[in-house]
């Protein structure tokens, strides 16, 4: 009998153009609020891509 796959986190990237970088944090940041308040899945498993 095959192991049961474990489910890998939710991966996720977001961009803002060149002339708009001061908004990157505030983007993730939302981003990772309406995740965690709407998604079913555990939160601190969400693999955002590095800045």
């Amino acid at each position: 009998m095959r192991e049961p796959l474990l489910p890998l986190p939710p991966a996720l990237s977001s961009w803002v153009r060149a002339d708009r970088a001061h908004l990157d944090a505030p983007l993730r940041d939302a981003v990772l609020t309406w995740l965690h308040a709407v998604w079913p899945f555990d939160g601190t498993r969400i693999d955002y891509a590095p800045r």
